[in-house]
């Protein structure tokens, strides 16, 4: 028979040990405190060295990667823009300013057109990725419009229309859409384009199908989805 004395001592061992399952889970998500400064100063040395034409004013936050198990630290400008610092295989680091840089100024014309076209307050995002390579092809005077087509055919615009737009209307939708595409076109900022609807509809519509696409082809490139985008 167990003495009172040992089944304490078991008890105290178990709750020990699922303290550090619940600590050891927690730093698989979150990463250590250690982890996280690490990576914040070498991130703080990194832009000291940078020579980057932007305010010494930002704002500087460092998060860990449960997928990759990396940290990366994420820089939010006064201009609102926003990239990333993150660590290559060799354990150098390197940032997406370039890109990021372009992302925002695309977005932001974007969404000033759009909320012309569709009614309420329509979303809209660049994305271009293509990380470390990428952002070297890149320089301070970058603009989409002179970016290789190697780069467009990977970048796409993603569109959130407001949850009370749906996709009943065909002749509207047809008719927004068409006049969003046009704008692209006609600026140059030739992407995929991905619009999404409160009901579960999407309209993808590829780099490649951008200049030859029609009006009335819009709904063509429309799927219905299972979750929400």
């Amino acid at each position: 028979m167990i003495s009172r004395r040992n089944k304490l001592i078991i008890i105290g061992v178990l709750i020990l040990l699922m303290l550090a399952m619940v600590v050891s889970i927690h730093f698989s998500f979150k990463g250590t405190p250690w982890g996280r400064a690490n990576f914040t100063q070498r991130t703080e040395q990194y832009l000291s060295k940078v020579n980057y034409n932007f305010s010494s004013e930002y704002k500087l936050s460092t998060v860990h990667s449960f997928k990759t198990g990396e940290y990366k630290s994420i820089i939010t400008l006064p201009s609102g823009i926003q990239f990333e610092v993150l660590e290559d295989y060799s354990n150098n680091l390197f940032d997406n300013y370039y890109v990021a840089k372009v992302e925002h100024t695309v977005s932001n014309e974007a969404s000033e057109a759009i909320r012309g076209i569709f009614d309420g307050n329509p979303r809209v995002t660049l994305h271009i990725g293509g990380g470390k390579d990428t952002n070297k092809k890149l320089t301070e005077s970058s603009s989409y419009t002179n970016l290789n087509s190697d780069i467009k055919t990977h970048a796409t615009f993603y569109v959130k229309l407001e949850n009370k737009f749906t996709f009943t209307d065909e002749s509207i939708l047809i008719e927004q859409c068409s006049k969003f595409i046009k704008w692209i076109k006609t600026n140059n900022y030739d992407a995929n384009v991905f619009i999404s609807f409160n009901d579960g509809y999407v309209i993808n519509i590829r780099y490649d199908e951008l200049r030859v696409i029609k009006d009335g082809d819009v709904l063509k490139h429309a799927v219905k989805i299972q979750t929400r985008v």
